[in-house]
């Protein structure tokens, strides 16, 4: 029986304070570059049914989160034609290191000195030392840092400079929080890619759904739009001058601002926009995906004329590169070095198929 594609729709409302930022990059009419790129089949010797989040560790090694799964996280290791499991981290009784729900982000990061990942569910986040000559992630956390009971459940969230921590809940009514656990303070911000925002705080939840991602240096974020084909890329220095991109030509939907079952009616007729997103520290790789989500859950496992894409720009917003996909995949992770992309499409019968996706030389 074929599987769907999970897509999670983030509860989130935008920043009303924002003063508008316009320049040259603001509005996209074409990309530098663009490029088809076909997809090669990797052998995958492990399950991965409902991948979430991918992130590349080293240019050997991947982390992959799965929405069903007894394990939180999965360690691959890469080979020339293959995918190995190399080691997994999930429940094993109640202890420090067990995760309460699914991972809903992963970090790379060195806390204290010591090289590892942060891994966040909806109450908290688990710092976890990784030895990358062994593959292996200790079972045990380093450091736990409880999120504030005011952003409980919390959807996505990342470790800042100062341990302060930026994320997603569903609880406040703000689309973004920056929490200081050091003196319990909670900030909200939101950022509408629409000026001035039509729909109140409830609607908005809706219909600006959006993936966030940190830059590694933990400098900027960028949020990716689910129904609006448009970014917003945040200096954390200059929270109050956000840089809103848009398409050339590329109307944004219409919602109905008071009536939240019609909105949901309107979202079932129309494409998704930005389904995932995955950053560096040079540039950030948002998927588009430009389709309804049926043709996205059933589709042949053939090359495709027209799959997904990839839009790559820098974090001033210029539009670089668009890479024009074969196949259809829900997430994905970036090696910049060895230039090459690793995708999954989760809708294979038996498992999940993971690709390989040689980058074509830009600047």
């Amino acid at each position: 029986m074929q599987k769907k594609i999970i897509y999670m729709i983030f509860i989130i409302v935008c920043f009303s304070g924002c003063k508008r930022t316009i320049n040259d990059n603001s509005i996209i009419k074409n990309f530098k570059f663009s490029y088809s790129i076909a997809g090669k089949e990797m052998t995958l010797t492990t399950d991965i049914l409902f991948p979430k989040i991918m992130l590349l560790l080293t240019d050997t090694a991947i982390a992959v989160t799965e929405k069903r799964d007894e394990y939180t996280l999965r360690i691959l290791k890469t080979g020339i034609d293959s995918i190995y499991l190399a080691d997994k981290l999930g429940r094993i009784g109640q202890g420090p290191g067990d995760m309460i729900s699914s991972i809903n982000s992963i970090q790379k990061d060195n806390h204290n000195l010591i090289e590892g990942i942060w891994l966040a569910d909806i109450q908290s986040m688990k710092f976890f030392r990784y030895k990358p000559n062994s593959y292996i992630l200790e079972n045990n956390p380093v450091d736990v840092k409880k999120m504030s009971s005011q952003v409980f459940p919390c959807n996505k969230s990342f470790m800042l400079k100062n341990s302060d921590m930026l994320g997603i809940s569903s609880s406040i009514n703000n689309q973004i929080f920056i929490y200081s656990g050091e003196n319990n303070a909670l900030q909200g911000y939101d950022f509408y890619p629409i000026y001035p925002n039509p729909y109140d705080y409830l609607v908005s939840k809706t219909v600006y759904s959006a993936y966030l991602g940190l830059k590694p240096d933990k400098s900027h974020f960028v949020l990716a739009y689910q129904w609006f084909q448009s970014l917003c890329i945040v200096s954390l220095d200059k929270l109050s001058e956000p840089v809103y991109i848009k398409f050339k030509d590329t109307p944004f939907p219409q919602f109905n601002s008071t009536d939240q079952r019609a909105n949901i009616e309107i979202i079932k007729n129309l494409p998704l926009q930005y389904i995932n997103l995955y950053t560096t520290d040079n540039h950030i790789y948002v998927l588009y995906a430009g389709k309804k989500g049926d043709e996205l859950e059933v589709h042949s496992r053939e090359a495709l004329s027209k799959g997904v894409s990839i839009h790559v720009f820098n974090w001033d917003g210029t539009a670089l590169c668009m890479l024009n996909l074969d196949r259809i995949i829900n997430c994905f992770c970036v090696d910049e070095k060895n230039k090459i992309i690793y995708g999954i499409d989760p809708t294979g019968e038996n498992n999940s198929i993971l690709y390989k996706f040689d980058i074509p030389e830009f600047k």
